[in-house]
C-alpha cells in the first residue's frame, strides 16, 4: 500500500515515514509539511496514496477540513494523527479509517495498518461481488496499464515481462523486446501480478519468477544477466517460494 504523510512538524513526519519504511507491504511515496501543497497534489492526482497520515493541527489548513474533503472525494484512506485525545471524537465524525495519538508507538502503528488491510480487502471483495470491476481492467490474459500519456493504455502479456523497476509514481516494465513506462505504483503492480508468477524482491523491483536463474546471499541473477538486490523484508517470501 502506498503511503503519504502530511504534518507541519518535519520531525514528526519523518518519524512516521521511518515506521512506514520499516513495515513490509508499505511504500512511502513522500511527505509534505505544507498542507495546501499536499492537498493540491492529491486532488490533482499528482500522487495517489492508498493511505494518508494526516496531522490534525497544522498552520494554514486544518487537518479536519482536509480529512472531510479527501473523504468526500474518495481519494485516499485517511488516518488522523494528533497529540490531543480530544480529536478522537472528530475522527469518527469524519469517518476516517483510524486515529493515532502522538507519539505514535510501533505497536499502535502496526494495528492501524492491519485494520486498513482488512478494510481494503473487504472493499475489494465487495467490488468484485457487485461486478464493479473497471472496464479497462485485464480480461485474465493481458494487463491494461496506463501509459505516461493521459488516456492511453498499453495491453501487456505478463509472460513478456522480465522485471519491473520503480520510478516513483511510475514504473518501468523491462520486457523481452522493449521497455514500457506505466503510471502505476509498485504496490499496485504487485497486486496485479501476485497471481501471475511474479514476486516483489525489493521496494524497487518486482520480478518474474521464471526469469530468476540464481539466488545468492541478498542478490538474484535474472535471464538478462543483471544482478538485483533482495530487500531484507522481502527475502523470507522469496525463500519460501523456492522451498515449495
Amino acid at each position: 500500500m502506498t503511503c503519504y504523510v502530511i504534518d507541519d512538524e518535519e520531525k514528526v513526519a519523518r518519524d512516521i515515514c521511518a515506521m512506514i519504511n520499516a513495515t513490509s507491504g508499505l511504500e512511502l511515496i513522500g511527505f509534505e509539511t505544507k498542507p495546501k501543497i499536499a492537498l493540491n497534489k492529491i486532488i490533482t492526482k499528482e500522487i495517489e496514496p492508498d493511505i494518508t497520515f494526516l496531522d490534525v493541527s497544522m498552520r494554514g489548513l486544518s487537518g479536519l477540513v482536509m480529512a472531510k474533503l479527501l473523504k468526500d472525494l474518495n481519494l485516499t484512506n485517511v488516518v488522523l494523527v494528533t497529540g490531543y485525545n480530544k480529536f478522537a471524537v472528530d475522527s469518527y465524525e469524519h469517518d476516517v479509517v483510524d486515529f493515532l495519538l502522538k507519539p505514535v508507538s510501533e505497536i499502535r502503528f502496526k494495528k492501524c495498518i492491519e485494520k486498513i488491510h482488512r478494510i481494503m480487502e473487504l472493499k475489494r471483495l465487495a467490488k468484485m461481488q457487485l461486478g464493479g470491476l473497471d472496464s479497462k481492467q485485464e480480461d485474465g490474459s493481458k494487463l491494461a496499464l496506463r501509459s505516461d500519456k493521459k488516456g492511453k493504455y498499453n495491453f501487456v502479456d505478463p509472460a513478456d515481462i522480465i522485471y519491473i523497476k520503480s520510478l516513483g509514481n511510475y514504473v518501468s516494465l523491462i520486457m523481452h523486446d522493449k521497455t514500457l513506462i506505466s503510471y502505476h505504483t509498485m504496490w499496485k503492480m504487485a497486486e496485479k501480478l501476485k497471481t501471475r508468477g511474479f514476486i516483489r524482491i525489493h521496494k524497487s523491483h518486482i520480478v518474474s519468477l521464471k526469469s530468476i536463474t540464481l539466488l545468492e546471499g541478498n542478490r538474484i541473477k535474472i535471464t538478462t544477466g543483471e544482478l538485483l538486490d533482495v530487500g531484507p523484508t522481502y527475502k523470507d517470501a522469496l525463500l519460501e517460494h523456492f522451498r515449495r
